[in-house]
């Protein structure tokens, strides 16, 4: 590291530009954060202050000071820091630094839930997070790593066999490269520990032996207390016991790094319980009550109960009874807690499952009777009708004579009256109605051409590609950047016309192509998404992935603008939508709207939203959409 820290100053110096200069100093920042903090904050802001308008540095910056507060035991603020450089390492695509450095975020926040006792979590990312940007990467040593890590993370789910299929894999990657002893030293104990918890000790002496190995060439390995502390195990199995003790002394003397306080606890735990096998009841007794006193016993309650199990034996072991029964009381008063606060976890878990049963049961009881109720209300409004009907015409026929006339013309005009608003009323559902229909027909349209673009020209296309290639002419190297160009600008007519991201990975990731696509070389589009569910009906998700792509268009052709804000968010039940530009701006007292915004309206009232228009000249122009779903 000293000398990897003298290369980067010597690189600083003849550095050419303000990105290769950022760039090395986030690099200095790895140096620097276990050793000061002073100098880590100093290179991290000279970094941001040179990263400009670059997603990449952006990105790297938040990574490093991720890392700077995951290394000072903050994990909160690392995991914010950790996912706000995702956010912007999100947005390139294609660049393998940017894969690498969202394959270590997501294995540290990773970590970080392992940390917090949460190794469901841990498995879930890094499976579907870590490992995917590896082998976008094409990493393969950052993959072995990961596998590593996740068989480590299925050990300690107790799934023992998943582990070792992982940490299989890391071998295989591992041999394929060179210089790789640390990190299968540190799989083969991986696997013996596995084997060996298994009680399959034949399969787990094989990565035993291969760990020695390797050991005999790299003497000073941090995995030497590891490999003896496994052995031990291994021996003690095999009821070797005082091969076992051998091991757990060397694995004592051995031990180092950062987790070596640790270590040697977890050393202990298993030489007390050998000591006892082996009726050596003196010093099992005095290691017993050293590790009563040891912080890590308090820790967790399974360890203080072993303890104090242990101790008990070693006094029944030398005869004292009275302090055996005293320690035994403990184990046993230790142990029903245990298991009773096990027995209240899964009462609440019961419970929780009765309340949820009870709570859509009361549901379901609560939509029944309101579907009675309204059955009830409409027969007694027809009851109600028919009544008043009997009245008005028994009125009319006593009164027909005196009255006639006038209540005549009164009749006729009420019935004028209510047949103007159901004729207003109708007028209003046909329109819409009409419009549904033009913009259904306009996307079975959008999405049949678009297949025939893709099934038809497309295979057309490709095949004159094929023949030209072949051809050898002249003018063929031309004609195939022309065919080539067609063929983009086909796939981009069909992707407008119906986006299949839309259909296949939903809303964020449909707008957030759609805002690269549109985005031009004086023209940003910047999108930013929160909390948006996955349950949104694609009716809704295609409705607003619309109006979007109108507004963009709009901003495009009228606006004269150099910067477009798109923000998609979801509280609850609601949507709130705004597309912000900074444009020439318009008075919307004065300008006649075009089909444009007539169309995002239309598409509004479909999904029973509402649509907000704000411009001034030289302000620029918002528009804001909330619908409910």
């Amino acid at each position: 590291m000293e000398q990897y820290a003298k290369d980067l100053y010597k690189s600083l110096e003849i550095a050419s530009n303000d990105s290769l200069r950022a760039t090395i100093y986030f690099n200095l920042v790895t140096y620097w954060t276990p050793k000061d903090s002073l100098k880590t904050f100093e290179y991290l802001e000279k970094g941001h202050g040179m990263a400009h308008n670059s997603l990449y540095l952006k990105g790297l910056y938040h990574a490093k000071k991720g890392y700077y507060y995951y290394s000072k035991g903050n994990l909160e603020e690392s995991k914010k820091h950790y996912l706000t450089a995702d956010s912007f390492l999100n947005k390139i695509s294609g660049n393998v630094d940017s894969y690498k450095i969202q394959s270590d975020i997501w294995n540290n926040i990773a970590v970080i839930h392992q940390i917090e006792d949460e190794d469901e979590k841990f498995v879930d990312i890094t499976l579907n997070k870590a490992i995917p940007f590896a082998e976008k990467a094409k990493d393969n040593s950052r993959l072995a790593t990961l596998n590593i890590s996740l068989g480590i993370g299925f050990m300690n789910l107790e799934q023992y066999e998943k582990a070792i299929v992982y940490l299989l894999n890391a071998e295989k990657l591992l041999l394929s490269q060179e210089n790789q002893n640390h990190r299968l030293i540190s799989m083969y104990n991986r696997i013996a520990e596995s084997y060996v918890i298994m009680n399959q000790t034949d399969k787990a002496k094989n990565y035993i032996d291969k760990a020695r190995e390797i050991l005999k060439n790299n003497p000073d390995s941090d995995q030497k207390s590891i490999f003896y502390l496994i052995e031990g195990l291994y021996f003690q199995k095999n009821n070797q016991f005082n091969s076992a003790l051998n091991s757990y002394n060397k694995a004592l003397t051995f031990a180092t790094g950062p987790n070596k306080t640790y270590h040697i606890y977890e050393i202990n735990i298993n030489k007390v319980a050998l000591l006892l096998d082996l009726k050596r009841f003196n010093e099992a007794l005095q290691l017993g009550l050293f590790l009563e006193k040891d912080p890590f016993t308090d820790e967790v309650d399974t360890n203080k109960a072993s303890v104090y199990k242990h101790i008990s034996d070693a006094y029944i072991g030398l005869g004292k009874t009275e302090n055996a029964y005293d320690y035994l009381k403990k184990y046993s008063d230790l142990n029903i807690e245990i298991h009773d606060q096990d027995f209240k976890e899964q009462i609440n878990d019961l419970e929780l499952k009765y309340d949820v049963a009870r709570k859509e049961k009361a549901l379901l009881l609560a939509k029944s009777s309101e579907e009675k109720a309204q059955f009830n209300l409409k027969n007694s409004k027809l009851i109600t009708a028919l009544a008043l009907a009997g009245v008005v015409i028994l009125l009319l026929t006593t009164l027909i004579t005196l009255n006639y006339y006038r209540n005549n013309k009164r009749r006729l005009l009420q019935n004028e009256i209510i047949h103007q608003q159901k004729i207003k009323e109708k007028s209003t559902e046909a329109k819409l109605a009409v419009k549904n229909a033009v913009l259904e027909s306009e996307e079975q349209e959008r999405q049949r051409i678009a297949q025939d673009l893709h099934d038809s020209m497309g295979g057309m296309l490709a095949n004159i590609r094929m023949s030209i290639s072949q051809e050898n002419t002249q003018n063929s190297s031309e004609l195939l950047q022309k065919i080539d160009k067609s063929i983009v600008e086909m796939r981009r007519i069909s992707r407008n016309l119906m986006p299949e991201t839309l259909k296949n990975l939903g809303l964020e990731i449909a707008l957030n192509e759609l805002c690269e696509s549109m985005s031009q070389k004086q023209f940003h589009i910047q999108f930013e998404a929160f909390d948006l569910s996955e349950n949104i009906p694609f009716k809704i998700q295609l409705s607003l992935y619309r109006i979007v792509q109108e507004s963009i268009s709009n901003v495009i052709k009228y606006a004269q603008a150099g910067n477009v804000i798109v923000q998609i968010s979801q509280s609850q039940n609601t949507i709130n939508l705004t597309i912000e530009d900074d444009g020439i701006g318009f008075d919307t007292a004065k300008v006649d709207y075009g089909l444009g915004i007539k169309n995002i309206k239309n598409r509004t009232a479909l999904i029973n939203g509402t649509v907000e228009i704000l411009s001034e000249k030289g302000k620029g122009t918002t528009i804001n959409v909330e619908c409910y779903v």
